[in-house]
């Protein structure tokens, strides 16, 4: 199952309550921050995964039409990360990774029949604000870039 959601639409939340009801949403989850003290519960080798497709077409998680894109552009990768999940992970297995809405056309291609789709909807205003908080506060903890971080300013 793999959970569709924009960044900072409560998804870290849906995500950790269905990890602790029996799903398993990843072996390397990704630790908690100042953004988000309780988790983002996103596996990170998809997080990888998927910060080295955007990276292969020039952008990051920040993608906004800037650069050409080919969501189905090397789908083996896609492949052999439902291979690994699949022999680690006895029974059903959940990702999620906000990065994942932009490669959605690959997914689906990949999973085929077995795809299975949880998609959680935040008016945009909420995503936004929450973004500017989050990164706002970052800058406040010199946590991380300052580029970055600046960059939604």
């Amino acid at each position: 199952m793999l959970l569709l959601a924009f960044h900072r639409s409560l998804s870290s939340s849906l995500s950790k309550w269905l990890h602790h009801s029996g799903l398993n949403m990843g072996h390397f989850l990704m630790p908690p921050a100042i953004s988000n003290p309780e988790g983002h519960y996103e596996d990170m080798p998809l997080v990888a995964l998927h910060d080295r497709l955007l990276r292969l077409h020039g952008t990051d998680w920040r993608f906004h039409d800037e650069a050409s894109f080919d969501p189905c552009c090397r789908v083996d990768l896609l492949n052999r990360y439902i291979a690994q999940r699949e022999v680690t992970t006895a029974g059903a297995w959940g990702a999620k990774d906000p990065r994942a809405c932009l490669f959605l056309p690959a997914w689906r291609q990949v999973l085929g029949e077995r795809g299975r789709y949880l998609v959680l909807l935040r008016h945009w205003s909420g995503s936004v604000q929450s973004l500017y908080r989050r990164h706002g506060e970052s800058l406040a903890m010199s946590e991380g870039s300052a580029d970055l971080h600046g960059s939604f300013w």
